[in-house]
């Protein structure tokens, strides 16, 4: 009975010393394996069947078990436009920054407007001294008293035949000179004051109460916002891309605005500096 007891154990542990080399082996030639292949498909045919009897129980006792399927939805493909953008940073800018000019010099007394203030087309922004030209107009009219009381003796004498005809000319040629000189201090007067040339929103104060204007020297500058433009450095390898019919998208992150705004201009130079063009 020992002498039994112990073949056996020997044949066992020799089977388990070699199952692992068999079934890790194939078999050689094309039939066996061709054979092997059919029986490992009915295993799995089989284990197939077994897992869908299990889920089946499964579910029968726990009805939550069950995954809940994919919503597939379809769309028909239709034929369109397709849009390809590029970003790029700009800048908005202004087509119009004037300024609001004095067109005599002289003292600014009052300045009527700050930065940041609308103003319209006509209203007055600045008001320059004139005392020194009223001092003048003031000379002015004395000596043109004095010149027209002369011309007036002169051509009196002129037509009785007393006196030289050029005394008569020479009183008559300073009444008209001083009469023009009046003329021209009464215009300057009137340009005291300084106005909008345009409607916008001053930008910046050039002068300030107090300072000194010279003619044609701008006081303060207007933007006129309700003309603006946006430019943009564009990379040189699109300038076949871009042309006046195309359409650009604008958004503005800082007021939350997006327009889709033509093309307006097109540089025709590229800057060497970053071969870009605007």
């Amino acid at each position: 009975m020992k002498s039994i007891l112990s073949t056996f154990v020997l044949l066992a542990l020799l089977v388990a010393c070699q199952a692992p080399a068999e079934e890790g082996s194939l078999p050689e030639s094309l039939e066996e394996k061709r054979s092997l292949l059919r029986e490992k498909q009915k295993e799995l045919q089989r284990l197939k069947i077994d897992i869908a009897e299990l889920e089946a129980a499964i579910l029968a006792q726990d009805p939550d078990a069950q995954k809940a399927n994919p919503l597939v939805r379809t769309q028909r493909v239709e034929k369109g436009d397709f849009s390809s953008y590029v970003t790029l940073q700009g800048s908005v800018a202004a087509d119009a920054l004037v300024g609001a000019s004095a067109e005599i010099g002289g003292r600014v007394t009052q300045l009527l407007v700050k930065e940041g203030d609308n103003v319209r087309r006509g209203q007055l922004v600045a008001v320059i001294d004139v005392e020194a030209l009223e001092k003048q107009r003031a000379e002015l009219v004395t000596s043109l008293d004095l010149a027209t009381t002369v011309y007036e003796r002169q051509k009196r004498l002129w037509e009785q035949n007393i006196g030289s005809e050029i005394q008569f000319l020479q009183a008559k040629n300073n009444k008209e000179r001083l009469e023009k000189s009046l003329e021209v201090i009464d215009v300057q007067l009137t340009k005291n004051k300084v106005y909008a040339p345009i409607s916008g929103v001053v930008e910046r104060e050039l002068v300030q109460a107090g300072e000194l204007a010279s003619p044609g020297m701008p006081i303060v500058q207007i933007l006129n916002t309700n003309e603006l433009k946006v430019v943009a450095d564009v990379p040189e390898n699109y300038i076949n891309v871009v042309s006046p019919d195309k359409r650009i998208k604008v958004t503005v992150p800082a007021l939350e605005m997006e327009k889709i705004l033509p093309i307006s201009l097109i540089g025709k130079t590229v800057d060497p500096a970053n071969r870009t063009f605007k």
